[in-house]
């Protein structure tokens, strides 16, 4: 009996790792829409994956440059979430309904919506 309590107490922490690790994954991935109000978006090869995302209000995007280059998220009116490079994130949460474009200004083609409903 002694052994079996030890057990469960050792394999607690382990259970606890790979919970949280499991949990960080959503954030990573290019189109998932977390329950929990969090959506990701990743830049590669010059474009936002996915383009266009739609939300619930008060759901956080979380935008990831996976690219070699900085790129920025600037929304039409604002605000401009500023520059980032490869590895960094910027996020935003949206609180309203509407639908909200962005572009890179360092490279215009780049273009994307969040729709909020």
């Amino acid at each position: 009996m002694e052994v079996a309590v030890r057990s469960v107490f050792l394999a607690a922490p382990l259970v606890i790792v790979l919970a949280a690790a499991c949990g960080g994954t959503t954030q990573t991935s290019p189109s998932a829409t977390d329950p929990a109000g969090a959506t990701a978006v990743t830049i590669a090869n010059f474009a936002f994956g996915p383009q266009s995302v739609t939300l619930t209000p008060g759901t956080e995007v979380t935008w990831t440059n996976t690219d070699s280059v900085p790129h920025t998220v600037t929304f039409t009116g604002g605000p401009d979430l500023g520059q980032f490079g490869t590895g960094d994130s910027v996020s935003r949460t949206f609180d309203s309904a509407g639908e909200f474009d962005y572009v890179c200004t360092l490279h215009p083609g780049m273009e994307g919506t969040v729709v909020v409903q």
